[in-house]
C-alpha cells in the first residue's frame, strides 16, 4: 500500500507509475460541492395523477398552444389535445381495458405516443414503452415478461417496416379472432388489440388509430370520468424498455 500523502511520479529504468492520493471521506453535515447537494423539499408533493394535473391545466389554459409535431405538421391546443387524449381514453374503455392492463407502445416520438401517455393515465393502464428499434425477439420478450393486453405501433417508421416485423412475430394477425374480435396469438397469449396509426387498416381485427378517435367522440365518457376519478395517484403507471 502507498502512503495516503503520496502524490508523485516514481521512475525506474523500465516503466512509470502514477501514485494516486486516496483521501477517505467521513460522514459530515457539511454541504458537499464535488458531486451533489440533495435536501428536503420546502414544497408539498402534489397528490395527483398525470391525467389529473393535465385536465386542471387544460381547463386553464384551453386556447393556450400545447403541443407541436413539426414532422407530421400537427399543432395543439390544450382544448384540442384534451379531446383527442379523452376520445382515445374512452375507446380503451369500451374495448374493455381494465386498471392494471399493460398497454405496450411499439413507437418513436410521436403525437400518438405522448396522447396514450395521458390516455393510459386516465384508465389506470401501465403503459409499456417498447424501443422502436427492437425486432421480433425482443418484441416478443417484453409483450410477454409483463402480459402486454394490447399495442399500439405504426405501419411503418423510417428505418424498420413495423408492421411486417409484427406480422413475423404474430402471423394469427388479421385471421384468427374470438367472438369478441381480439386477437389470439400463440407467441404472445396475452395480447388482445393491435391497434395501428394512421387510417387505413387492412386486416380484420386491427384498430385504426383516427378510427378510435372518432369513435371516441361518439361514446359517452361518463365511465371515463368515473374510471379516472378511481385512480390511485401510487398506481403504477409506465414501463420502460430500452437499449
Amino acid at each position: 500500500m502507498f502512503p495516503s500523502n503520496t502524490g508523485r511520479l516514481i521512475a525506474c529504468p523500465s516503466r512509470v507509475w502514477t501514485i494516486i492520493r486516496i483521501q477517505k471521506r467521513n460522514n459530515s453535515t457539511r454541504k458537499l460541492t464535488s458531486s451533489y447537494y440533495h435536501h428536503a423539499s420546502p414544497f408539498r408533493m402534489v397528490y395527483k395523477t398525470l391525467s389529473q394535473s393535465f385536465d386542471e391545466t387544460a381547463d386553464k389554459y384551453s386556447d393556450h398552444e400545447c403541443l407541436v409535431f413539426k414532422s407530421e405538421q400537427k399543432r395543439y391546443t390544450y382544448k384540442t389535445f384534451k379531446e383527442e387524449v379523452d376520445n382515445i381514453a374512452a375507446s380503451l374503455l369500451d374495448l374493455g381495458f381494465q386498471k392494471n392492463d399493460r398497454f405496450a407502445v411499439w413507437l418513436p416520438n410521436t403525437s400518438e405516443n405522448v396522447t396514450i401517455s395521458y390516455a393510459a393515465s386516465k384508465l389506470g393502464l401501465v403503459k409499456v414503452n417498447i424501443n422502436p428499434a427492437y425486432v421480433e425477439r425482443e418484441l416478443e420478450y417484453c409483450i410477454n415478461k409483463v402480459g402486454c393486453k394490447g399495442i399500439l405501433l405504426s405501419p411503418s417508421t423510417k428505418s424498420f417496416n413495423t408492421l411486417e416485423i409484427f406480422r413475423r412475430l404474430v402471423p394469427e394477425l388479421g385471421q384468427s379472432f374470438s367472438s369478441t374480435n381480439e386477437l389470439s396469438a400463440k407467441t404472445v397469449p396475452t395480447l388482445k388489440h393491435v391497434i395501428l396509426t394512421g387510417t387505413q387498416t387492412s386486416m380484420p381485427g386491427v384498430h385504426s388509430y383516427e378510427d378510435l378517435i372518432k369513435r371516441g367522440g361518439q361514446l359517452s365518457h361518463k365511465s371515463l370520468i368515473e374510471r379516472q376519478a378511481s385512480i390511485d395517484p401510487d398506481a403504477p403507471f409506465e414501463i420502460f424498455y430500452t437499449s
